[in-house]
């Protein structure tokens, strides 16, 4: 996923130092492009935990307010929209 909108080569020239793509997480509670935001974040906790101080982040999920519903879990509505799954992808 680093190389979707050229983000692997964008971030160091934003001036990020260190970014995290798809391939650095294990892939187990995955929703559509990626793993849920719990698995997400049991996986990137101890990783922000390790970080020298000061020190700032940028996170981005993948769910947003559907994570409950099913079809959303079970990829349902994938190619439907701008958002898949989400209603009219304004996060309804």
């Amino acid at each position: 996923m680093g190389d979707l909108w050229n983000m692997r080569s964008v971030h160091p020239k934003l001036g990020f130092q260190k970014s995290y793509f798809r391939e650095d997480f294990v892939q187990r509670d995955v929703i559509g492009l990626g793993v849920s935001d719990a698995e997400f974040f049991r996986q990137m906790v101890p990783r922000l935990e390790k970080q020298r101080e000061p020190f700032m982040t940028v996170v981005h999920r993948l769910e947003i307010t559907r994570r409950a519903d099913p079809a959303w879990r079970a990829g349902a509505g994938a190619g439907e929209g701008p958002c898949p799954g989400r209603s009219g992808g304004r996060g309804e």
